[in-house]
């Protein structure tokens, strides 16, 4: 069976893939000394294991979308009390490269192929996201 398109929905609060910190250094064997790196955010692995997990179930065991795809995602956070930005505050770009990355090997096989990226975020009174992947044709 041969998926052209898939669209699913993910529960959950989504996080951005951040960058890497530089989180102090140690000494090896050598003597040489070895930077220890840290994420910056540690909310990024659920995130991924949750998108994983749905995008499973939505492929119901099709190998992945070979070629370019299009990546279609609007993310949703609840929305605080008092806002003080009319949209959340986190980067739409680390949000979008978590999301892309959680899907290579189950939805594409890598996320290089991916040629068109769609993503918005919203305030709703559920937080996730609905992720939609589709075979690119010209």
């Amino acid at each position: 069976m041969t998926i052209r398109r898939i669209g699913f929905e993910v529960c959950g609060t989504p996080a951005p893939k951040g960058s890497f910190r530089l989180g102090g250094r140690v000494r090896t064997r050598s003597g040489k000394y070895r930077p220890i790196v840290r994420k910056d955010s540690d909310r990024t692995d659920a995130w991924e294991q949750a998108v994983a997990w749905a995008a499973r179930r939505a492929m119901e065991g099709a190998p992945p979308i070979a070629g370019p795809v299009v990546l279609e995602v609007t993310f949703w956070f609840v929305r605080p009390k008092r806002p003080a930005n009319p949209y959340p505050p986190i980067d739409l770009d680390k949000l979008a490269r978590s999301t892309a990355d959680a899907l290579s090997g189950i939805a594409y096989l890598d996320d290089r192929q991916v040629v068109r990226l769609l993503a918005e975020k919203r305030y709703a009174e559920d937080p996730g996201a609905r992720i939609e992947v589709w075979r690119w044709e010209p």
